[in-house]
């Protein structure tokens, strides 16, 4: 090797080392930053909240119940989500003679700082547990609707808990999320330590636009509550085989939120003969609410209401 060969190789691992520092020194820049102005946002969006309860829920987040009857509904919703997403389906279940139990997932609702240290996976599984638990002591039958990552919790403890669930209706279950999302996820984790939270998505994925203000709205995700979703929705689609009892699965024709080709081969793969599937034709994501809330409503019943 040349003398003017090991000067070369020397100049170029310089410049490689320089570059690596400027890039690194880049991200870093940009992460304390953001994280600064996330935390200003997140501050004044706090000042904003009009009202919490004394455990320090959103003021109509909070949990309850409707209805009464033999059978029993417990109600699971989605990330950044709340009760108050079940505002129609739940009162129209609860006349038809279901008791509705209403959930509250922990930290969902909540200022994002106690969003973000409750975003645990065992935490959100051991509450369903428990409502679950309670609900078989007092009905006859327990079902469970639930939507996004709710149907993917109650997924992940079907498949490790003898229950005693007579039949499942999971509406928008984000069994695997688009590319788009997953590149962002992974550009988040290399870019983002000092960062714990980001701007949630400003519009919400519902086409109905009466639907589309939210008040107390959580405007941020924990990046720890997105973590939990990759976590629980990992090889579910693969274990769809394990799935014996009633299924419902619903998703909007508009969605873009979750992958919904997964969501088919799920469904195919599911080993129940008694399931069924529905397309809302006219919904996005947030099909609870959306446009055809209430002929999913209907056939959601009428799907119930057969299971032996």
């Amino acid at each position: 090797m040349t003398t003017e060969t090991v000067k070369l190789r020397r100049r170029w691992l310089k410049r490689t080392i320089v570059t690596l520092l400027i890039i690194a020194f880049i991200a870093v820049s940009y992460d304390l930053s953001h994280s600064i102005y996330v935390n200003r946002s997140i501050a004044e969006w706090e000042n904003n909240v009009i009202g919490r309860d004394e455990n320090g829920v959103a003021i109509g987040h909070q949990a309850y119940s409707v209805g009464s009857g033999t059978d029993a509904i417990l109600f699971i919703h989605g990330l950044n989500d709340s009760p108050l997403c079940w505002k129609y389906m739940a009162p129209k279940l609860g006349k038809a003679n279901y008791y509705c139990q209403v959930m509250r997932l922990p930290g969902f609702a909540e200022a994002v700082e106690d969003y973000s240290l409750k975003s645990d996976a065992r935490l959100w599984l051991e509450s369903i547990s428990m409502e679950l638990a309670l609900l078989r002591k007092s009905h006859r039958r327990v079902f469970v609707i639930a939507h996004s990552l709710g149907a993917v919790l109650i997924l992940n403890h079907v498949l490790e808990n003898e229950t005693s669930i007579n039949g499942l209706a999971l509406l928008a279950p984000a069994l695997d999320v688009p590319p788009w999302a997953k590149r962002k996820k992974f550009i988040a984790d290399c870019i983002f330590h000092f960062t714990t939270a980001i701007p949630a998505s400003g519009n919400v994925p519902v086409r109905d636009k009466n639907e589309q203000e939210i008040p107390n709205r959580m405007l941020f995700t924990p990046l720890k509550t997105i973590d939990q979703l990759f976590h629980l929705n990992h090889h579910l689609v693969e274990r769809a085989d394990e799935i014996t009892m009633p299924v419902f699965v619903a998703v909007g024709k508009f969605d873009k939120n979750i992958d919904v080709n997964a969501v088919r081969t799920f469904f195919d793969n599911i080993s129940t003969l008694n399931k069924e599937k529905f397309v809302c034709e006219q919904s996005d994501h947030k099909i609870t609410v959306d446009h055809d809330w209430v002929e999913l409503t209907d056939k959601i019943e009428f799907f119930f209401h057969s299971i032996k």
